[in-house]
């Protein structure tokens, strides 16, 4: 069952690993698991430079593939939290 957007990423990437799930305005385009690789990476850092901590993350970028990177890897960061 999917019960956020973490979980829709599991399960689209266990489905359809090589299927492309987003591409930008530049036409650079990401499948579903190289979108996991880059999300876990940004998640682990995040935690790895917050960890405990309840801090407000800003995100600075362009519309682009980084940019969904970005957000997933902080709700990966705050999956982290909700669940120490």
């Amino acid at each position: 069952m999917t019960i956020n957007i973490l979980n829709y990423l599991d399960e689209s990437v266990e489905r359809f690993p090589n299927k492309v799930a987003f591409c930008d305005s530049t036409g650079e385009c990401i499948t579903f698991s190289q979108l996991k690789k880059e999300v876990e990476a940004i998640g682990t850092y995040i935690i790895s430079r917050f960890e405990g901590r309840e801090r407000p993350i800003v995100i600075l970028t362009e519309r682009n593939i980084k940019s969904i990177s970005s957000f997933f890897g902080c709700r990966l960061f705050w999956e982290f939290l909700c669940t120490s």
